[in-house]
């Protein structure tokens, strides 16, 4: 499978994932824009993009950018989008991701697992804090 489609069951599995806990789906007809879904409850909106990536190693990084083939590189900006929801689709997890903890170029680590030595200075963020939109 290549990433093109994985991307597109992971948009699908958000939205079926979202329309299970209550919320409207809007998707992009184009691949034109940087939210690739609108959920909307209660009349808020959450301008959302996802992705899909594979666990490596009991984690997953989410960047905070997007690149394709012949040089395209784009860094998001806040403005972008509210949340990435990330599809792993060899756990068939999505966790929902805000903003904030992937911005300023730097991503986030989501784990799995956690890692064989605890650094205590540092912050692990555990796939399971991120299953609910908040």
């Amino acid at each position: 499978m290549n990433t093109q489609q994985q991307g597109s069951i992971g948009e699908l599995k958000v939205a079926a994932d979202l329309m299970e806990k209550g919320y409207f789906v809007f998707t992009e007809i184009s691949n034109n824009s940087r939210i690739d879904i609108i959920a909307m409850k209660d009349n808020k909106l959450t301008r959302i993009q996802v992705k899909a990536y594979n666990e490596k190693n009991g984690f997953v990084e989410v960047r905070s950018g997007k690149r394709g083939l012949k040089d395209y590189k784009y860094e998001y900006e806040k403005d972008d989008f509210d949340l990435v929801a990330l599809y792993v689709p060899n756990r068939d997890v999505i966790c929902y991701i805000k903003w904030s903890a992937i911005s300023e170029g730097y991503g986030a680590t989501i784990r799995f697992e956690a890692p064989k030595k605890v650094n205590p200075k540092l912050t692990y963020r555990m796939f399971e804090d991120y299953l609910e939109i908040e």
